[in-house]
């Protein structure tokens, strides 16, 4: 056998057992359930965000959130979904993209590590910075990444405490 055919024969098996894994990598099976949504969704900010509450409402609306413990709601964040929460922290990461909206990592007073700061979207901008101590309000949902379910907070109205 010459050498061409010996070369493709190799590059033919490495593509047969290269293949799959990339098919893995690149599927469903491999991205976070916040990318599978997205993804699905005809609307991005429709699974991730909800809109500001009008300053007439805030009153109310501030009156009806509760505070849970975030180390509670990591147990079982699908339990909380939907409930209408308030989370308190220092941001420790934020970005605000194109369309204006704003994500942020919180400190929360039950942050130990990475794992257990505080998802907070808010669809709009806000004066805040990295370092502020914030009041967020809103609704808890869920996202998994890595077979982990965690908690996120799509936030309506935030204020500096």
């Amino acid at each position: 056998m010459n050498n061409r055919i010996k070369y493709v024969i190799i590059l033919m098996v490495a593509i047969l057992i290269i293949a799959p894994v990339l098919y893995y990598y690149m599927s469903d099976n491999y991205v976070s359930q916040m990318n599978i949504n997205s993804s699905r969704s005809n609307n991005y900010s429709s699974y991730f965000y909800l809109n500001s509450i009008p300053i007439g409402e805030v009153a109310s609306y501030k009156a009806s959130c509760k505070n849970i413990d975030l180390t509670v709601m990591m147990q079982n964040p699908d339990s909380y979904k939907g409930q209408k929460i308030i989370e308190t922290g220092q941001i420790y990461n934020m970005t605000i993209n194109d369309d204006g909206v704003t994500e942020m990592l919180l400190n929360t007073p039950e942050t130990t590590n990475d794992l257990t700061r505080l998802f907070v979207t808010y669809k709009g901008t806000t004066p805040y910075s990295i370092g502020d101590n914030i009041a967020a309000y809103g609704e808890e949902d869920s996202f998994t990444v890595y077979n982990i379910k965690m908690p996120f907070l799509k936030s309506v109205y935030i204020e500096k405490t």
